[in-house]
């Protein structure tokens, strides 16, 4: 969408997120959820859950993402990143999603944990990795990872993570 929208740049709006269990829309809550984060991390204007039974509407899953994205909006402003797949290998399909700010912040969406290798060339050598649990909407651990180079990443369990990696306080 946002290459067709290149000539002619305007805000993507997602109107409704469908999926739910059981819905004709879209088959789990699950489905719904990780349609819901792709559309914040490809850098959606808004976003917003479709009511049930066709969307998670504001279930308590609903809520927690909600949560989950203020609270990374609170260290990382969406509208300065840009949708960056390239920044991830050895991602299997729909394993992680990627926006960044290059040299500043690289957001990384894990849908279900999983392993990954960011690109994080254009970071300083120290950088930090804050873990958001977002089935609880809190911030988990903050690990150190070596930047200036490809670096494994591997979410800490399963169910669905954000991986928010800036420079560490030291290296700014």
């Amino acid at each position: 969408m946002r290459q067709y929208l290149a000539a002619q740049p305007r805000p993507i709006t997602i109107v409704k997120t469908y999926g739910a269990d059981g819905s004709t829309h879209g088959p789990s809550d699950r489905q719904g959820l990780e349609r819901w984060w792709r559309h914040v991390i490809g850098g959606a204007a808004s976003v917003r859950f479709h009511r049930p039974p066709s969307g998670l509407g504001f279930s308590a899953k609903a809520e927690a993402a909600i949560r989950s994205a203020r609270l990374l909006e609170e260290q990382a402003k969406f509208w300065e990143l840009t949708p960056a797949l390239e920044r991830l290998r050895y991602r299997v399909e729909n394993e992680a999603f990627a926006t960044v700010k290059p040299g500043r912040a690289l957001v990384i969406y894990f849908t279900d944990g999983g392993a990954i290798e960011a690109d994080l060339r254009d970071f300083p050598v120290d950088c930090d990795v804050r873990w958001l649990d977002l089935s609880r909407a809190a911030w988990f651990r903050t690990a150190r990872v070596e930047g200036g180079a490809w670096t494994p990443l591997l979410a800490p369990a399963e169910g669905s993570w954000i991986a928010l990696i800036e420079p560490s306080a030291s290296s700014r």
